[in-house]
């Protein structure tokens, strides 16, 4: 009586391991798909079967027109590639879809000429970019669309000459600015 008991057992867990290989192995999450073309358009996935990037190849690396998804499906970039980093005119995405900036890229960053976006879909920034930052002329927004500072930013902060506005419209600062806070000797409405 044992032993049938241990067979049906055995038997039941056989069974649960070769059906769960099978939906494993349809699914694509046990062997991922490596086979990248070396040159032309083609696809590569990741996880069980998700695309990761889909677009054109040279030389296996991923390069011109192309888009990489996030894990949940998502496209993460759309835009071009130079030797599989982003590069050149592009978007990119939050993982729910939101359009969070579009621009020049290069080695990966934010660079050259852009807009930046809330997560609202409001323009935050438009102007130019270095190294992931706001870096150049541009103009900065309230999330509700007013204009908040039109000038000179240099590492992700106002330097230089520039206009900070109240949300109103009202100017409260025109000069330059150091670090992102205000020099003297411009005019300010405080």
């Amino acid at each position: 009586m044992e032993n049938r008991h241990r067979f049906a057992i055995t038997k039941k867990i056989i069974v649960l391991v070769l059906v769960c290989s099978t939906l494993l192995l349809a699914t694509g999450c046990i062997i991922p798909n490596r086979s990248t073309p070396k040159k032309g358009h083609g696809k590569e996935t990741q996880g069980c079967g998700q695309i990761k990037y889909e677009g054109n190849y040279v030389n296996g690396e991923w390069s011109g027109k192309g888009r990489e998804y996030y894990p949940n499906g998502e496209v993460e970039y759309d835009g071009n590639f130079a030797s599989g980093e982003w590069s050149g005119a592009g978007r990119y995405y939050d993982e729910s879809g939101n359009l969070l900036y579009e621009g020049n890229f290069e080695s990966d960053q934010l660079s050259g000429q852009g807009k930046y976006y809330f997560e609202s879909g409001a323009l935050m920034y438009e102007g130019e970019f270095a190294n992931d930052n706001f870096s150049g002329q541009g103009k900065e927004y309230y999330e509700s669309g007013a204009l908040m500072y039109d000038g000179n930013f240099a590492n992700g902060g106002y330097s230089g000459y520039g206009k900070y506005y109240m949300e109103n419209g009202a100017l409260l600062h025109e000069g330059n600015f150091t670090n992102n806070n205000y020099d003297s000797g411009g005019t300010s409405k405080l």
